[in-house]
């Protein structure tokens, strides 16, 4: 009889627990899609602005998903003949030195840029524009990048 019971507990205790992580799953994807959704949305202009060469950089640099990047990023983007380098919180002018991602796209990417940052990177993927070296193997790039997933939407993940 008490095995009987034992196994009970055992198998409501089980089924307990996988319910448990059913819901922290649930909830877990629903959070990011949510952060996802936001981040988007931010990256997305409602007004067209004018991007040249010049101001690049800083109208990069007041994005969060600039300001989000992990502290060891090194970015590499060049638009036609215009370098730039990407770090946390920063766009500078120049070429970045051993980066771990290197994007390439065409220049006419930069007035593109906006009508929204997300709606660029779209269109450059859609268009088969848009080149990408990566410097570090994947598996490196995804533990230190893990905080820029939130932004996955933005490049249509």
């Amino acid at each position: 009889m008490k095995k009987r019971k034992s196994k009970r507990n055992i198998k409501k205790s089980l089924i307990f627990g996988i319910l448990v992580i059913l819901i922290l799953i649930i909830i877990i994807f629903a959070t990011l899609s949510f952060l996802s959704k936001r981040a988007t949305k931010e990256l997305t202009n409602r007004e067209p602005v004018l991007v040249t060469p010049e101001i690049l950089p800083s109208y990069l640099s007041n994005f969060n998903m600039v300001n989000d990047l992990p502290k060891e990023a090194n970015i590499n983007i060049k638009f036609g003949d215009y370098d730039y380098i990407i770090k946390k919180g920063s766009v500078l002018e120049g070429i970045a030195e051993n980066p771990d991602i290197s994007i390439n796209l065409p220049e006419e990417y930069i007035s593109k840029l906006g009508y929204g940052l997300c709606e660029a990177i779209q269109e450059a993927i859609k268009n088969n524009d848009i080149g990408i070296e990566l410097s570090v193997s994947n598996t490196e790039l995804l533990w230190r990048y893990k905080g820029m997933l939130k932004y996955r939407d933005c490049v249509g993940l």
